[in-house]
């Protein structure tokens, strides 16, 4: 048996065993559930659809910088989105399809289908695949609170995540959720041993129909590769117009990736 595979069973065992005897000593604190809530009743898009171009900007030191282009559609009320690359050259045609709970990237050279996890980053960028999707805390982590903290002058709650199960980016996190208007300034996640991993700044938000928000830049700034990516959404190609249920096929991907 290979010995890369067999460490890595060795590692999924242990943290499916670590999550299982946390799961019978933990439960939720009800004011971070609270909080929790309120900010997925605001940041969580139910009412409309969303189709906008994002941009990622991928910098690491040392390296030239470099753009990606991307179409993304995004369906709150299906737990739905799509992305599809559009440049450069070398990743138009990837994209990926979330579906409820299964996630699928599509590689058109092979013009094959991989399902992925929470995990995924979005092409050769340090955004992850989470980012883009309906937030579903609460099913996902224990959450509880910690002393608030000041994130760019302004007074955050504190929140951490300890996971309930393994398909989740990162085990540890900790949120700074802003207490004037419950929007998200910071992330930062851990490994299972306290290492700081990944750190995310939510830099704009923007209002929508509804009374929702909707962020439109943000950073995601990787600890352990020294990379940072840069997301920002162009506002001027957002739309809320209904988007067609074909869109969040597979065969969309396919049809898409041979334009």
């Amino acid at each position: 048996m290979n010995k890369n595979f067999i460490i890595l069973l060795v590692y999924l065992v242990l943290f499916t065993f670590i999550l299982t005897l946390f799961s019978f000593q933990a439960k939720n604190d009800p004011k971070a559930e609270e909080i929790i809530k309120k900010m997925e009743s605001i940041t969580n898009i139910e009412n409309t659809d969303i189709t906008a171009t994002v941009l990622f900007l991928q910098q690491k030191s040392g390296e030239p910088d470099k753009i990606y282009k991307a179409k993304y559609y995004r369906r709150d009320k299906d737990n739905a989105f799509v992305i599809i690359f559009l440049e450069p050259e070398s990743e138009k045609g990837k994209g990926y399809l979330r579906l409820e709970d299964n996630l699928y990237m599509y590689i058109p050279s092979t013009r094959e289908f991989i399902h992925k996890n929470r995990k995924e980053n979005v092409g050769s960028t340090d955004a992850k695949a989470e980012d883009f999707e309906k937030k579903k805390t609460l099913d996902l982590y224990y959450v509880k609170m910690l002393p608030n903290a000041i994130v760019n002058k302004a007074d955050c709650y504190v929140i951490e995540l300890n996971a309930k199960e393994a398909d989740v980016s990162y085990p540890i996190q900790k949120w700074y959720i802003r207490v004037s208007d419950y929007l998200t300034m910071k992330q930062e996640a851990f490994s299972l041993s306290g290492t700081l991993m990944q750190v995310t700044y939510y830099v704009k938000y923007i209002p929508i129909k509804g009374g929702k928000m909707f962020v439109t830049k943000f950073m995601s700034d990787n600890k352990i590769e020294g990379s940072r990516t840069w997301v920002t959404v162009d506002e001027a190609t957002l739309s809320f117009a209904p988007i067609p249920d074909y869109v969040f096929t597979k065969a969309f991907l396919e049809q898409q990736s041979k334009q």
